[in-house]
Protein backbone atom coordinates (compact mmCIF):
# COMPACT_ATOMS: atom_id res chain seq x y z
CA UNK A 1 0.00 0.00 0.00
CA UNK A 2 1.44 3.38 -1.02
CA UNK A 3 2.11 6.00 1.62
CA UNK A 4 0.06 9.23 1.54
CA UNK A 5 1.33 12.63 2.81
CA UNK A 6 0.02 13.88 6.16
CA UNK A 7 -0.17 12.55 9.68
CA UNK A 8 -1.11 13.24 13.29
CA UNK A 9 0.33 14.78 16.43
CA UNK A 10 -0.96 13.79 19.87
CA UNK A 11 0.04 13.93 23.51
CA UNK A 12 -0.09 16.66 26.13
CA UNK A 13 0.96 20.29 26.52
CA UNK A 14 0.93 21.71 30.04
CA UNK A 15 -1.09 18.68 31.15
CA UNK A 16 -3.82 19.24 28.56
CA UNK A 17 -4.42 16.53 25.95
CA UNK A 18 -3.79 17.51 22.34
CA UNK A 19 -4.47 15.88 19.01
CA UNK A 20 -4.33 17.41 15.55
CA UNK A 21 -3.75 16.55 11.92
CA UNK A 22 -0.25 17.20 10.56
CA UNK A 23 0.57 18.71 7.22
CA UNK A 24 3.91 17.39 5.98
CA UNK A 25 4.67 20.47 3.95
CA UNK A 26 8.24 20.12 2.87
CA UNK A 27 11.20 17.89 2.92
CA UNK A 28 14.61 17.84 1.39
CA UNK A 29 17.11 15.12 1.80
CA UNK A 30 20.52 14.09 0.59
CA UNK A 31 23.07 11.54 1.72
CA UNK A 32 25.65 14.16 2.86
CA UNK A 33 28.33 11.57 2.19
CA UNK A 34 27.16 9.45 5.14
CA UNK A 35 25.86 6.51 3.16
CA UNK A 36 22.46 7.21 4.71
CA UNK A 37 19.93 9.86 3.94
CA UNK A 38 19.65 13.15 5.80
CA UNK A 39 18.41 16.68 5.33
CA UNK A 40 15.46 18.50 6.83
CA UNK A 41 11.74 17.94 7.19
CA UNK A 42 8.99 20.29 8.35
CA UNK A 43 5.69 19.25 9.89
CA UNK A 44 2.82 21.69 10.57
CA UNK A 45 -0.39 21.45 12.61
CA UNK A 46 -3.16 24.02 12.94
CA UNK A 47 -4.88 24.76 16.26
CA UNK A 48 -2.97 22.30 18.43
CA UNK A 49 -4.66 23.54 21.62
CA UNK A 50 -7.23 26.19 20.66
CA UNK A 51 -8.87 26.39 24.10
CA UNK A 52 -5.55 27.65 25.49
CA UNK A 53 -5.08 30.13 22.64
CA UNK A 54 -2.47 28.15 20.70
CA UNK A 55 -2.50 28.20 16.94
CA UNK A 56 -0.17 26.85 14.30
CA UNK A 57 2.53 24.45 15.44
CA UNK A 58 5.71 23.85 13.42
CA UNK A 59 8.12 20.98 13.97
CA UNK A 60 11.48 21.00 12.18
CA UNK A 61 13.86 18.04 12.16
CA UNK A 62 17.33 18.16 10.58
CA UNK A 63 19.75 15.25 10.49
CA UNK A 64 22.78 14.03 8.61
CA UNK A 65 21.18 10.56 8.66
CA UNK A 66 17.45 10.26 9.41
CA UNK A 67 17.67 6.59 10.35
CA UNK A 68 20.58 6.82 12.80
CA UNK A 69 21.24 10.51 13.47
CA UNK A 70 22.89 12.61 14.51
CA UNK A 71 19.99 15.03 14.71
CA UNK A 72 21.58 18.46 14.72
CA UNK A 73 18.43 20.57 14.90
CA UNK A 74 14.99 19.68 16.22
CA UNK A 75 12.62 22.55 17.00
CA UNK A 76 9.00 22.90 18.07
CA UNK A 77 7.34 26.32 17.67
CA UNK A 78 3.76 26.94 18.82
CA UNK A 79 2.23 30.30 17.86
CA UNK A 80 0.02 32.12 20.34
CA UNK A 81 -3.36 33.30 19.09
CA UNK A 82 -3.99 35.42 22.17
CA UNK A 83 -0.58 37.12 22.55
CA UNK A 84 0.21 38.73 19.20
CA UNK A 85 3.86 38.40 18.21
CA UNK A 86 4.46 35.62 20.75
CA UNK A 87 5.36 31.96 20.35
CA UNK A 88 6.42 29.07 22.54
CA UNK A 89 9.65 27.26 21.66
CA UNK A 90 11.41 23.98 22.45
CA UNK A 91 14.80 23.16 20.94
CA UNK A 92 17.53 20.55 21.34
CA UNK A 93 19.83 23.10 22.96
CA UNK A 94 17.17 23.83 25.60
CA UNK A 95 16.58 20.20 26.55
CA UNK A 96 14.10 18.99 23.91
CA UNK A 97 14.45 15.24 23.37
CA UNK A 98 13.53 13.72 20.00
CA UNK A 99 13.21 9.94 20.06
CA UNK A 100 12.71 8.61 16.53
CA UNK A 101 10.78 5.37 16.23
CA UNK A 102 10.55 5.07 12.46
CA UNK A 103 12.29 6.96 9.67
CA UNK A 104 11.91 4.90 6.52
CA UNK A 105 11.71 5.63 2.83
CA UNK A 106 9.13 4.25 0.44
CA UNK A 107 9.84 5.63 -3.02
CA UNK A 108 9.33 9.40 -2.92
CA UNK A 109 7.78 9.32 0.58
CA UNK A 110 9.33 9.08 4.04
CA UNK A 111 7.43 7.64 7.02
CA UNK A 112 8.32 9.47 10.25
CA UNK A 113 7.26 8.65 13.79
CA UNK A 114 8.66 9.45 17.19
CA UNK A 115 8.23 11.36 20.41
CA UNK A 116 9.13 14.89 21.49
CA UNK A 117 9.64 15.53 25.21
CA UNK A 118 10.61 18.86 26.68
CA UNK A 119 9.55 22.29 27.81
CA UNK A 120 7.98 25.02 25.71
CA UNK A 121 9.24 28.49 26.68
CA UNK A 122 7.54 31.76 25.73
CA UNK A 123 9.39 34.28 23.59
CA UNK A 124 8.90 36.94 20.94
CA UNK A 125 8.13 35.62 17.49
CA UNK A 126 11.24 35.44 15.25
CA UNK A 127 13.62 36.02 18.16
CA UNK A 128 16.11 33.93 20.14
CA UNK A 129 15.01 35.64 23.37
CA UNK A 130 13.09 33.44 25.83
CA UNK A 131 11.14 34.24 29.00
CA UNK A 132 12.14 31.40 31.32
CA UNK A 133 9.40 32.42 33.78
CA UNK A 134 6.69 31.23 31.33
CA UNK A 135 7.09 27.55 30.46
CA UNK A 136 4.91 24.52 29.75
CA UNK A 137 5.93 20.86 29.75
CA UNK A 138 5.10 18.92 26.61
CA UNK A 139 5.05 15.29 25.61
CA UNK A 140 4.09 14.73 21.98
CA UNK A 141 3.99 11.85 19.53
CA UNK A 142 4.19 12.47 15.79
CA UNK A 143 3.33 10.12 12.95
CA UNK A 144 3.68 11.51 9.46
CA UNK A 145 4.42 10.78 5.84
CA UNK A 146 6.59 13.41 4.18
CA UNK A 147 6.86 13.83 0.40
CA UNK A 148 10.28 14.34 -1.13
CA UNK A 149 10.98 17.76 -2.60
CA UNK A 150 14.15 18.14 -4.64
Amino acid sequence: MALEPGGTISGAVDGQPVEAALWAGQSDYDDYGTGGTGGSISLMAADLLPAAGFGTTAIGIEASNFANGPYYNVTVIVLSKTEQGTAYYAELESGLVWTPEEMRFDGEMMAVSGTLEGTLTRGPLYSRERDASVTMPMSLRVEAVVPRIE
